[in-house]
């Protein structure tokens, strides 16, 4: 499972097995890391993090840690990613679910609303 912990200052990503072992932390940076969603196929976490910039951005890293891409660049504040089954991305952009593709993809604007969560 992946959780954030605010116990080394910061909030973190980490991932530890169901029954309490092999917990790492993924990331490590002086700044918040939250909500971590594992993709459909498992080989990747999105959460949300203020790293590389003034707001919280959407960012997707491997399950390992490695790879972390800045998935949002805007002005507004991008929190709460949830995967689809089909590897899409929701998350809330200033009050409104937005949708969108794979990185470098323009996100498509669904309503007003927070929290996104797909139905299975």
């Amino acid at each position: 499972m992946a959780f954030a912990s605010g116990r080394d200052r910061d909030y973190e990503i980490y991932v530890i097995d169901a029954d309490g072992t092999h917990e790492r932390r993924l990331t490590d940076n002086s700044v918040y890391d939250m909500y971590p969603a594992w993709s459909p196929d498992g080989a990747s976490i999105a959460y949300e993090s203020m790293a590389d910039s003034t707001n919280l951005e959407i960012h997707v890293m491997r399950t390992d840690g490695t790879r972390d891409v800045r998935l949002t660049r805007d002005a507004v504040e991008d929190r709460f990613p949830a995967w689809s089954r089909d590897g899409r991305l929701a998350w809330t952009r200033d009050g409104t679910i937005v949708v969108g593709g794979r990185p470098g993809g323009s996100p498509t604007v669904v309503g007003p609303g927070q929290f996104p969560a797909w139905r299975p």
